[in-house]
């Protein structure tokens, strides 16, 4: 069983960041193996949950942002989730449960 968490994210109109997220399994520290998969899907609740971003990356736990991801967007809040698959089994593992996405507005 994979141990759900929720986590905020914040990022600033204009900058990079990068993401890292624990992944536990039954209390224990998952490693991913190298071709396991996350993705982060960010929502607009406004727009009936549309997508508007989805970053994946494969055999790493940490997810960067450009400006470029974001600089479209308006200044708010969205929801986010993060899944897993497991390239070794093909389950998918909500890691992240529905969380809050904040754009702020740069300087």
């Amino acid at each position: 069983m994979i141990d759900k968490l929720r986590r905020d994210i914040y990022v600033y109109q204009g900058t990079n960041c990068d993401f890292t997220f624990d992944i536990n399994v039954l209390g224990e520290r998952y490693s991913l193996e190298q071709e396991d998969k996350l993705t982060l899907t960010v929502l607009d609740y406004r727009d009936n949950n549309s997508v508007v971003i989805t970053k994946e990356v494969t055999g790493s736990n940490s997810i960067a942002f450009a400006p470029s991801d974001y600089e479209d967007l308006d200044v708010g809040y969205y929801t986010y989730n993060v899944k897993l698959t497991q390239n070794a089994t093909g389950f998918i593992y909500e890691i992240v449960s529905p969380s809050t996405f904040w754009i702020k507005a740069g300087e």
